[in-house]
């Protein structure tokens, strides 16, 4: 019995035997593949960013440690867009990861695999600055809406009847 599953390309075998001569063609095929996701799905925030995200096994489940490419494509690029094997979160909502190996000549190609992206908002957090504020009539009193960093935009203060705005700059409005 003849077995090599590590090697490459075909040969022949010669054998003789007393006055005969035999000769084997031995046909060695590429290595079957799969393509193995690291997790079944992600739920992330955005600008969040993950790689390491599958590997090709062999027909005996086992990782492969030759050199290989997979290719990763996102069919939301508003939610998850592809970096250099990487996926990172740019938007809110769901994406499909579909992974793709095309066989080399060692290795054959594998069917695609996939994985679910969720993207969610990270969670804001809002303070204000001071706690409580005396207030005399006629006079104005100032107060200091904290958000996150890279918050933007205008905060808007009821008090009572009345309404108060204040642009947001660097995180902080002061109304």
């Amino acid at each position: 019995m003849f077995s090599n599953k590590s090697q490459e390309g075909n040969g022949t075998v010669t054998a003789r035997h007393l006055n005969a001569y035999y000769t084997i063609t031995i046909e060695n095929s590429k290595i079957p593949t799969v393509i193995k996701p690291a997790v079944d799905g992600y739920a992330v925030y955005v600008d969040d960013t993950r790689d390491n995200l599958a590997v090709l096994q062999n027909e005996d489940g086992n990782n492969i440690t030759d050199e290989y490419t997979l290719t990763y494509t996102s069919n939301n690029e508003s939610v998850v867009k592809i970096v250099n094997d990487s996926f990172v979160a740019v938007g809110v909502g769901n994406a499909v990861i579909t992974v793709s190996f095309n066989g080399n000549d060692k290795y054959e190609s594998a069917d695609d695999a996939s994985f679910k992206v969720g993207v969610v908002k990270k969670e804001s957090s809002i303070d204000i600055e001071p706690k409580s504020v005396e207030v005399v009539a006629g006079e104005d009193a100032a107060i200091t809406v904290i958000l996150p960093e890279d918050a933007t935009g205008i905060v808007l203060v009821d008090v009572g009847d009345n309404k108060y705005y204040g642009d947001v700059e660097n995180g902080n409005a002061t109304v």
